[in-house]
């Protein structure tokens, strides 16, 4: 990814969440990842994320793993991880 990729993923999420429209897109368009996500697990393991919770679980963790390392706090001062 660039390099100022977080700082305009941070940018994007502050406006999606003072504004109710882009926030409703950001969750859809985030449950549409998931499901992406889940998809792509399920063409790689030969199962079902209907029956086998462990695959939307691994979606899960992808999307918070991504939504963590992104958080300010996660980051060095040098705006680096």
């Amino acid at each position: 990814m660039p390099g100022d990729w977080t700082g305009r993923y941070l940018a994007t999420r502050g406006l999606a969440a003072r504004t109710p429209a882009l926030r409703d897109q950001h969750t859809d368009a985030t449950d549409r990842l998931r499901a992406r996500i889940t998809e792509a697990l399920e063409e790689a393991f030969g199962a079902d994320g209907r029956q086998d919770v462990r695959l939307r679980l691994a979606a899960d963790r992808t999307l918070s793993a991504v939504r963590y390392l992104s958080c300010p706090r996660v980051l060095r001062p040098s705006g680096r991880r």
